[in-house]
């Protein structure tokens, strides 16, 4: 097989084609945009066509029948390649048309000129000088260099009017100048062959150095620019890491440090010479060693989101609270006989942490503070209470004993809040289910009816504000009590019934019944007895409730309210 200078100067081109599809393949990949998947299937298909004249000028190069099939089957590549121009065309001006009436109106010129090309008389030969002359009929010549020219020139103009004159970013215009140049270049290419060499019937040796020439300028060209372009973009993130105001430091699979920006040297106190080349670890508080080894050595590939909170050490000692969200590979994958490196970014935080620790403590001792007023609160009334039970036992008189007796139930009921919130971990609110139950077990214990009176709870899980939970805590006092005293006298198995439940947002029901006498015989007369019915209506407008009584077979009592500070456990 003899290397002919055609295969010479084709081969390279095959492989710039391949290493620009591969870009753009790229491109699409991590974009997923149409755009560069059209240039990819472009320069694919070039790099087939140009294949075609390796093998033309190797393969078949002391065979005129074999480089015949060579052009016959680069024509039909060219068809799809120049086709997808075409699709560009369309792309670019026409976005709103399919992109089908760009490709077909290229890819049928391309097959009729394919036909032709199949029917003509090709000559081709191999000159002595090593160059392959085609030997197309000068119109197979003309209709191929058309065929480019269709689908090259519109794209060429659109790329330099609408692309390159209104792109605003630089980049993006020194983009579409490289498409421009390439585009170009396969314009000159194409004339040298298809028209230059024909017309002036020169050596194809000469034409093949032309197109050599052109491939050497434009490729010195292209790598100068991606080079500007590189430099440009390493630059570029570079200062932007140097600028920053959070601590970035890139360390190998070892924890060694190789790279820190400005920040770390500023923010730990040691000179950037004294930070590259240790180990992270160095630098951290010995008590968050640990947690930092988990956290950054995990065979994890990212950890990217979560988030870790630990100590540096200053270089005068003292230590430098930093928050870390996460880390991630700087390389997919290592380069043979290298490490992978690790981003870590870390944000200065010790002044936020002095701020919660200040707010901690002082929330402490606001904690610790209320639970002392609530206890004192409980003391004080557990001690009037006490006070109303001595003054009780020592009248003689009923009437103003049943009195100081149900002040100091009252009383108690409020004093069963102060219990229950000192024993809380929240202040603000109490377990309204946990409160009922022991308010009412206490009154039946006061009057000594547990035996003969059944007390049935169907309680939700409320937690009620203190605004709240007192009065209603009086209203259960005033209910349950009136039933004790009124309702079960002469019934010895008795049912008293305490409902409380969620009915919408911040909308609660208290609900208590009874089985016995009923109450409404009572409701009209001025007595002491009716002082608690008086009450339980006072404190219902007191939590803008409403409320509503039921005398049938027995005494039922209904109340509505709100409360907009509740929170309810499931």
């Amino acid at each position: 097989m003899q290397l002919s200078f055609t295969a010479i100067v084709y081969l390279p081109i095959v492989f710039a084609l391949l290493f620009l599809a591969f870009r753009f393949l790229k491109d699409w990949q991590r974009s997923k945009s149409i755009e560069p998947l059209l240039y990819f299937f472009v320069f694919a298909l070039y790099a087939l066509v140009c294949l075609t004249g390796v093998l033309a000028g190797t393969i078949y190069a002391h065979n005129p029948a074999g480089i015949r099939w060579m052009l016959i089957v680069s024509s039909y590549i060219l068809s799809f390649a120049n086709a997808f121009l075409g699709c560009l065309f369309i792309f670019y001006r026409f976005p709103k048309t399919s992109l089908w009436l760009g490709f077909l109106s290229i890819f049928v010129f391309g097959i009729f000129v394919s036909i032709l090309t199949s029917m003509a008389d090709i000559r081709p030969e191999l000159e002595p000088s090593g160059g392959i002359y085609w030997g197309l009929p000068f119109y197979i010549s003309i209709l191929r260099f058309f065929l480019y020219f269709f689908a090259l020139a519109p794209l060429f103009y659109v790329l330099l009017v609408q692309k390159v004159k209104q792109s605003v970013d630089h980049d993006t215009k020194m983009k579409y100048i490289v498409l421009v140049s390439i585009l170009f270049f396969v314009l000159m290419v194409v004339l040298v062959d298809f028209i230059i060499e024909p017309i002036f019937q020169t050596k194809a040796l000469l034409s093949e150095l032309a197109i050599l020439f052109l491939l050497v300028l434009f490729m010195i060209a292209y790598f100068v620019f991606m080079e500007r372009v590189v430099s440009k973009s390493e630059k570029r993130f570079r200062r932007l890491v140097e600028k920053m105001s959070d601590m970035i430091c890139l360390i190998d699979s070892n924890g060694i440090i190789d790279y820190a920006n400005p920040m770390q040297s500023l923010i730990l106190g040691y000179p950037w010479r004294d930070i590259i080349g240790n180990p992270v670890l160095d630098f951290v508080f010995r008590e968050d060693m640990d947690s930092v080894k988990e956290f950054i050595f995990s065979k994890s590939e990212s950890k990217t989101g979560e988030r870790l909170e630990f100590r540096f050490v200053h270089k005068d000692g003292h230590t430098i609270w930093v928050e870390t969200n996460g880390f991630f590979f700087l390389e997919a994958a290592a380069e043979h006989g290298e490490s992978a490196k690790l981003v870590l970014a870390s944000r200065d935080i010790t002044e936020r942490k002095m701020a919660e620790e200040k707010l901690n403590k002082s929330l402490k001792e606001k904690k610790i503070l209320v639970s002392e007023i609530y206890h004192r609160v409980k003391n004080n009334l557990a001690t009037v209470i006490g006070l109303l039970a001595v003054h009780a036992s020592m009248i003689k008189d009923s009437q103003a004993k049943t009195v100081l007796l149900d002040a100091k139930n009252r009383i108690f009921s409020m004093a069963l809040v102060h219990q229950l919130l000192y024993q809380s971990e929240d202040f603000s609110v109490i377990d309204f289910k946990e409160y009922v139950e022991k308010l009412v077990t206490n009154l039946s214990r006061v009057f000594r009816i547990s035996q003969r009176v059944k007390i049935h709870y169907e309680l939700d899980k409320i937690f009620l504000n203190i605004e709240v939970a007192i009065p209603c805590g009086l209203i259960i006092h005033e209910l349950v009590t009136n039933a004790f005293k009124h309702a079960f006298h002469e019934n010895e198995n008795a049912n008293l019934f305490i409902k409380a439940q969620k009915i919408g947002d911040n909308r609660y029901q208290l609900t208590v019944r009874d089985d016995g006498a009923g109450i409404q015989q009572t409701l009209e007369r001025e007595s002491p007895d009716t002082l608690g019915l008086k009450l339980v209506k006072s404190l219902v407008q007191q939590i803008d409730g409403d409320l509503e009584i039921k005398n049938e077979n027995g005494t039922e009592v209904t109340i509505a309210f709100s409360d907009k500070q509740d929170r309810i456990s499931d």
